[in-house]
């Protein structure tokens, strides 16, 4: 087949997780013989990235199809026929279950495959696509969230599905000596209420009162608008001279780098990029034992505690940073098993192993 332009749909400009993800695929998938098209709903921080990477992109929101505006939903659907004929598109490979949704009809008229990439759960999960197209397949981030998200593959049943662990970029992911006068403990995650910053906040106020030569670096934002930033920054307000909040970063490794100890204190974490990010630069994980977190760690390069215990969060943390040797151990093992199991060559390999398998039959 000539012609092989898969069309990438974002949910959102911010850079989390699955955006993060998705830029690594759309960074190596032209050598694969692939032509990645680029759709966002507005302008951010990722359009900014996509551009510095040397590619374009359009700007496009998915409405919600619904027949209650027959006239609305009928012009939606012929721009996204027309888009797709205009661009020739093979394949749509689309971020979450609502874009998913919105474009089941469009590619029901052109033909087009559609692969959904779940990255979090959602529910009502038997909602998503009825009376509605389905995808030809679903690929999950770990193996913990395909079997959460039975039910919906249930009402899919012709539909393929696929386990891939996400990646992280080792090359600009590595270690660095650090000697920080005071230790350096982060948190990546943006600011959404299940990844359990208020525990990460008050871990930090135990440590501290252990042990003061301990700094906490934030990074992350509020990609909702809304008013969290502000909420936790006057929950941590006590320990506030600890505390650096970095917001939205491109760049995260040059951070990451620079610190001591990664922390997760989610409680429901698919997966966890922050765990290979900061396994990559080498440095030991703390992290909640839930979803697919199991699943990307190992015993000897993190210390996994139950969620919503910042008690047993700080035990953890202050145990690291009272043995430096264990410190290094943690990290060095943890680049090990990136390096085996989450590099991008491996994950762009496995994506692409999936587009061959639809568009080369």
């Amino acid at each position: 087949m000539a012609n092989k332009t898969v069309l990438f749909i974002f949910t959102s400009p911010a850079l989390g997780g699955a955006t993060r993800s998705t830029i690594n695929i759309i960074q190596e998938l032209q050598k694969y013989g692939y032509i990645p098209k680029i759709i966002f709903p507005k302008e951010g921080p990722a359009t900014s990235m996509i551009v510095d990477m040397g590619f374009t992109y359009d700007i496009a929101n998915l409405r919600q199809v619904s027949w209650q505006n027959p006239l609305r939903t009928l012009k939606v659907l012929w721009f996204w026929i027309c888009y797709l004929r205009k661009n020739d598109i093979r394949l749509v490979h689309t971020q979450d279950l609502f874009n998913t949704r919105n474009i089941m009809y469009p590619t029901f008229f052109t033909r087009t495959p559609v692969i959904c990439h779940i990255r979090f759960p959602m529910e009502p999960q038997n909602w998503f696509f009825r009376r509605l197209p389905k995808p030809h397949t679903f690929i999950f981030n770990s193996n913990a969230l395909q079997q959460q998200m039975q039910t919906l593959l249930s009402k899919c049943p012709s539909a393929k599905s696929h386990v891939i662990y996400n990646s992280v970029d080792e090359e600009s992911f590595v270690p660095k000596q650090v000697d920080n006068v005071k230790l350096r403990v982060a948190i990546i995650a943006n600011f959404h209420k299940v990844k359990g910053h208020e525990d990460f906040f008050d871990m930090a106020a135990i440590v501290l009162a252990k042990y003061e030569q301990v700094v906490f670096d934030v990074i992350g934002d509020d990609t909702t608008g809304g008013t969290r930033m502000e909420e936790l920054k006057l929950y941590s307000q006590k320990i506030s001279d600890n505390v650096y909040f970095h917001g939205s970063i491109k760049n995260v490794s040059e951070v990451v780098r620079d610190v001591d100890i990664v922390v997760c204190s989610s409680h429901e974490e698919p997966f966890g990029r922050c765990l290979i990010e900061g396994m990559a630069c080498e440095k030991p994980i703390v992290a909640t034992r839930v979803g697919g977190i199991p699943e990307v760690v190992c015993d000897d390069s993190s210390i996994l505690v139950p969620a919503k215990s910042p008690n047993k969060l700080a035990a953890a943390v202050l145990k690291l940073l009272q043995d430096k040797k264990l410190r290094l151990h943690m990290g060095r093992c943890g680049r090990q098993r990136v390096l085996k199991m989450f590099t991008n060559k491996v994950y762009v390999e496995n994506i692409v192993g999936v587009y061959k398998g639809i568009l080369e039959k």
